[in-house]
């Protein structure tokens, strides 16, 4: 059977075009060139993950957060698990190269008799590593698996975020003409429906039911639908891919080690990110609760902590020691906090007898005006009324409102200043706590 077997191969290999046999066989030079552009890129992702997470948090509305949060999950799992993949891809990829040339350099191998060890000695090194070339095929197999293996995870891992940009974006649609009770049990029913999908796939390929053939045809069409749902415009190569390497025994112990490896890297990775400002998204209170508390120093309250790597995600002074006439007080405004300025003053309705100048102009005082109705500002419970002025911080371009607070009541030592954002009905949406000493 296995002889059946191995001339099938061969004969499927000598079928194949030409260049398609010298292309394989030169493969592993455009995997050393995407490995290591790959490693480049894997490396920056961090950085730039953290700006999608402070811009995501600023731009959508809080009911959207726990979907954000899933997609941030395995985007932050994927550029973990690539990192380590093609790193280890590239060390063993450069060991194999490194073998290829000492069988250039030494092509009969391991000289087994020289007198430089013993015949007993050199027998039992022949037996633990014979010349037969066995270990740069296996590295090299090796090799390739893996470079194929990390490319179906990362493809898995695009085509599911790609599902959840689409989740969002039904969800934010439906939200203009449902309640948020129905779009709960739509989302309950469809997670009913893809888990019921999922155990029926599951029972179909029970070995019980190879041999039915109506069975099995509704298995291929359950299964084919159930990956066109989750790969959407990567169906094809990544089912192609994984039934690549499930189907071929020769690299199934590689194939599930690589996974475990994933699935051991996703769990750090997500051990991760509980230091990080993804758990701020997981529900819509703990980003407010992070930057009112007044039991301790946050760094991002102060503008001589500030180096411009991170985004501001709450009102800063110039530092935590005040000594001048005026404190300087920048409070951020978010695109997702339009809904509540709208809310409180009333969407700006263009005035088609002004040109488009004159317009503009009302838009921005209309904004401004909504902005000193929408801020309370508060230094020990007493209320300041003070001018407002819109302003791009400089730390990264933030948008959001200026003003100058007279220090003349404040008590020498401890004082909290504390910034209310109000809505309609007069509740606050959110507060601000920053401790000074002045």
């Amino acid at each position: 059977m296995q002889n059946e077997e191995k001339l099938s191969a061969e004969n499927i290999q000598q079928k194949k075009p030409k260049w398609l046999r010298k292309l394989e066989e030169e493969s592993w030079q455009a995997e050393l060139i995407i490995s290591g552009i790959a490693i480049f890129g894997s490396l920056q992702l961090p950085h730039y993950i953290n700006e999608l997470v402070d811009f995501s948090i600023t731009f959508f509305q809080a009911e959207n957060y726990l979907l954000i949060y899933m997609f941030f999950i395995y985007l932050f799992c994927a550029s973990t698990f690539l990192i380590v993949c093609f790193v280890t891809h590239f060390i063993l990829r450069a060991i194999w190269i490194g073998m290829l040339g000492l069988n250039y350099i030494f092509p009969k191998g391991i000289n087994y008799e020289t007198d430089q060890y013993s015949p007993i000695f050199l027998e039992k090194l022949k037996q633990r590593f014979p010349n037969n070339h066995e270990d740069i095929i296996r590295l090299e197999k090796a090799c390739s698996a893996m470079f194929g293996v990390a490319t179906s995870v990362l493809m898995i891992l695009i085509a599911i975020n790609i599902n959840i940009l689409i989740l969002v974006g039904l969800k934010t649609i439906l939200g203009l003409f449902l309640p948020s009770k129905i779009l709960t049990f739509l989302g309950i029913a469809l997670l009913v429906i893809l888990t019921s999908f999922s155990i029926v796939i599951y029972f179909l390929n029970l070995k019980r039911f190879h041999d039915n053939e109506k069975i099995q045809y509704w298995y291929f069409k359950t299964g084919q639908a159930f990956n066109k749902i989750n790969y959407n415009i990567l169906y094809y190569p990544v089912t192609r891919i994984t039934y690549l390497f499930v189907t071929n025994s020769s690299i199934k112990k590689f194939t599930f080690a690589t996974f475990g490896l994933f699935f051991a890297i996703s769990i750090i990775a997500f051990s991760q990110m509980i230091n990080s400002n993804l758990p701020l998204m997981s529900t819509p209170t703990t980003l407010v609760e992070q930057f009112s508390r007044t039991d301790r120093m946050k760094t991002n309250h102060y503008e001589s902590n500030l180096d411009g790597s991170q985004k501001l995600l709450s009102a800063v002074i110039p530092s935590e020691k005040i000594n001048d006439n005026l404190l300087k007080v920048f409070v951020p405004v978010f695109f997702n906090e339009g809904i509540m300025m709208d809310s409180l003053c009333g969407e700006w309705q263009k005035d088609e007898k002004l040109n488009n100048d004159k317009n503009l102009l009302k838009r921005r005082m209309h904004w401004l005006n909504c902005a000193h109705q929408y801020h309370q500002f508060y230094v020990n419970d007493n209320l300041y009324t003070s001018e407002l002025m819109r302003f791009d911080h400089p730390n990264q371009g933030e948008n959001g409102v200026l003003t100058y607070l007279p220090t003349e009541k404040f008590k020498l030592g401890k004082n909290i200043l504390r910034i209310e954002k109000v809505k309609k009905d007069g509740s606050v949406y959110r507060t601000i706590r920053i401790p000074f000493w002045f």
